[in-house]
């Protein structure tokens, strides 16, 4: 049996992190304060159709620039392969992600990267999977 080091991250407001592709417009209500308004938003929001697409890229660019691959079967799933002992394997589903590498090191390197691009919270060890 393998000896893999597994740990679970959960992001912090996970769609609103992502840049839009194009631009979109909001009216704000005339009973808020500065109510009345159009305004162009610059960010993702909650409610937005194209939230989902614009996290998933922005996932994925992040995912890329630490040097992982995209699996092509299952595109939530992203691996770093430098060699046997040196694979680290990232799972994501929606807000969060199982980071596992038999190397806790490459676990622990790839908890700060992502804290660099946005909000994560640490929820240690993995508690449950489902084996296949």
């Amino acid at each position: 049996m393998l000896s893999v080091r597994a740990c679970e991250v959960d992001v912090k407001t996970a769609f609103l992190h992502a840049d839009l592709d194009e631009e979109l417009y909001v009216c704000v209500p005339t009973n808020l304060q500065g109510g009345g308004g159009t305004f162009t938003l610059c960010k993702t929001i909650y409610g937005l159709k194209q939230v989902s697409r614009a996290r998933y890229k922005h996932l994925k660019v992040i995912m890329e620039g630490m040097g992982f691959h995209q699996l092509t079967a299952d595109p939530g799933v992203y691996l770093k392969d430098a060699g046997t002992d040196q694979m680290a394997v990232v799972v994501t589903w929606v807000d969060d992600i199982v980071i596992a590498s038999k190397q806790l090191h490459l676990v622990e390197e790839v908890e700060h990267s992502l804290e660099k691009d946005m909000q994560i919270k640490k929820q240690g060890g993995l508690k449950f999977c489902i084996q296949a």
